[in-house]
C-alpha cells in the first residue's frame, strides 16, 4: 500500500513539475500590416498573444554616407487589440562597418525615436523591441554599443537575435547586452550548388546543438517555416527567390523536374517577376514538418535551454499552408 501510494505521489510531482510547451508566436515580414482572414485564424489557433512585427530595415546603401532606414511598415489595418505587437529592426551588419564609433550613439537614438514614432501614429503599445543583426567580430564592439543606447533610448526591454555559431563560441562572438535572446534556428549553410540544405541541415544543427544550455543569456527559439529557391547558370548562383517553393515551377512547359527539389528550365521566360534562361536550374529548399520534429528532438536530446517562447519565420500563406494545422503546437509540446 505504501509503495503504490509513493508511486502515485512521485507520478504526480513529475507531472506538476514539467515546464508548460513555450508560447507559440510568429513573426510578420511584410511592409504592409494587413494580415488575412487566414493569417487571423492561425493567430487563433495557436492562442498566439504576440506578433513579431518587422517595422524597418536599418542598412548603409553603398553609395551613402550614412545609414538608412528602409522599407518602413505601414498599418492598412489596426493590430487587434488583444495582440501584442513587438517592433522588430533588421539591422545590416554593414551599417556598423561604416559609422563612425562617435556617431553610433546618435544612430541608436533615431532608431529608438523611429520606432516610437511608428507605434504612436499606429496606436500600438510595445512592450519591447527586438534587434535582428548578425555582427561579426568586426562590427561586435560597435553594435553592442548601439544596443546598449539604443536599450537606454527606447526605454523598454531589449531582445535581439542570436545564430548557432554565435551560441557556439560565446568567449569569441561576445554577448549582446540585452534582456533576452531569439536564436535563430535556421540559415545554417552555404547558399550553393550543393545537396545540403541552407536553411536547414540535421548535422550541421547538430554540431552546435549541446553548446545551447550554456549560453549565458535568456532566449527564446525561433524556428523556419519559409521556402526560398536558388536559380542557378552555369552552377553559379544568380537570384536568390525569395517566397518560391515547389508549387511555382509546376509548369511542365517552362520546367523539368530533376529530382526531389530541382527543376531544370526547360524553355526561357518570366515566373514570379524573375527571368530564367534555358538550361538554368532551380534549387528549392525548405523545411518540412519532420525536419521541424527533428529540431525539437535534437534540442531535447541535450540538457534543455528552458525557451519561454516559439517563434516561427514567417507568418504567411504560402509558408503555413504546407503544414498540418496541428503542427506548431506539436513543436512547442515537442520542447516542453
Amino acid at each position: 500500500m505504501f509503495t503504490r501510494t509513493w508511486l502515485l505521489w512521485a507520478g504526480l510531482m513529475a507531472i506538476g513539475c514539467k515546464r508548460p510547451p513555450p508560447a507559440v508566436s510568429f513573426y510578420y515580414w511584410k511592409t504592409s500590416y494587413e494580415p488575412s482572414a487566414a493569417d487571423s485564424a492561425v493567430l487563433a489557433e495557436n492562442q498566439v498573444k504576440e506578433l513579431y512585427l518587422r517595422y524597418f530595415d536599418l542598412d548603409l546603401p553603398p553609395s551613402e554616407k550614412q545609414p538608412a532606414l528602409l522599407a518602413a511598415v505601414r498599418f492598412i489595418q489596426p493590430p487587434d487589440s488583444s495582440l501584442h505587437i513587438i517592433p522588430v529592426i533588421y539591422i545590416k551588419n554593414r551599417v556598423f562597418t561604416g559609422t563612425a564609433d562617435s556617431l553610433v550613439p546618435r544612430l541608436a537614438a533615431q532608431t529608438a525615436a523611429a520606432v516610437r514614432q511608428i507605434s504612436e501614429t499606429a496606436g500600438v503599445h510595445h512592450r519591447e523591441i527586438q534587434v535582428d543583426c548578425d555582427w561579426t567580430l568586426q562590427t561586435r564592439d560597435r553594435y553592442f554599443r548601439f544596443l546598449r543606447a539604443f536599450r537606454e533610448a527606447a526605454g523598454c526591454p531589449l531582445s535581439a537575435t542570436i545564430r548557432l555559431h554565435q551560441v557556439k563560441y560565446p568567449v569569441r562572438s561576445g554577448i549582446p547586452p540585452v534582456d533576452r535572446g531569439v536564436l535563430m534556428y535556421y540559415n545554417m549553410g552555404r547558399i550553393a550548388d550543393i545537396p545540403e540544405n541552407s536553411i536547414y541541415d540535421e548535422k550541421t544543427a547538430a554540431r552546435y546543438a549541446a553548446s545551447i544550455p550554456a549560453y549565458p543569456l535568456p532566449m527564446d527559439l525561433a524556428l523556419p517555416i519559409f521556402s526560398w529557391g536558388i536559380q542557378l547558370r552555369n552552377g553559379k548562383v544568380v537570384n536568390l527567390l525569395n517566397k518560391m517553393n515547389m508549387a511555382g515551377f509546376s509548369d511542365p512547359a517552362m520546367f523539368v523536374k530533376d529530382g526531389d527539389h530541382r527543376f531544370n528550365v526547360r524553355k526561357a521566360g518570366f515566373r514570379a517577376g524573375y527571368y530564367f534562361q534555358e538550361n538554368d536550374v532551380v534549387k528549392i529548399e525548405q523545411v518540412s514538418s519532420a525536419s521541424l520534429r527533428a529540431i525539437a528532438a535534437g534540442i531535447r536530446s541535450n540538457p534543455q535551454h528552458p525557451f519561454a517562447k516559439l517563434l516561427f519565420y514567417d507568418l504567411d500563406s504560402a509558408n503555413y499552408n504546407r503544414y498540418e494545422k496541428t503542427i506548431f503546437k506539436d513543436i512547442a509540446a515537442a520542447l516542453r
